[in-house]
């Protein structure tokens, strides 16, 4: 049984819904595409965040910058604790080169708030029980 309610009166012809432009699909993609990857870089800023704060990222970093040094260069940490985002301790650093050598003892680092825009720019604090040179 059809009911007469839900029928379209004859005559009438329906009404064919207007494509879209191409422009207006493009535009749609581009933008869907560009929140994709403003979203993928928001993922990946709070991933890298979130590493930093690990209390092994300070040693994993220590440990990648020695292996990317020079030929010629050598840099050894040992006792190393702490993140890069809250600081940490390394009980001894050693870096070489050719030229000249450094080594640090009971190193403590730390990060201090940015510097006001119009003054210049200082690091954190960091502190050594000894250093030796030669």
């Amino acid at each position: 049984m059809v009911d007469s309610d839900k029928r379209e009166p004859e005559g009438q012809d329906k009404v064919a819904p207007v494509p879209r432009s191409a422009a207006r699909r493009w535009l749609r993609v581009l933008r869907r595409a560009l929140l994709g990857v403003v979203l993928l870089l928001a993922l990946a800023v709070a991933g890298l965040w979130w590493w930093a704060g690990r209390d092994d990222s300070l040693a994993y970093t220590l440990d990648r910058v020695a292996g990317w040094l020079p030929e010629g260069q050598s840099l050894h940490a040992r006792e190393v604790t702490g993140s890069l985002r809250r600081g940490g301790r390394i009980g001894s650093l050693q870096w070489q080169s050719p030229t000249m050598q450094v080594k640090l003892r009971g190193a403590e680092i730390g990060w201090g708030r940015p510097a006001p825009p119009r003054r210049r720019g200082r690091g954190g604090p960091a502190f050594s029980r000894g250093c030796a040179g030669p």
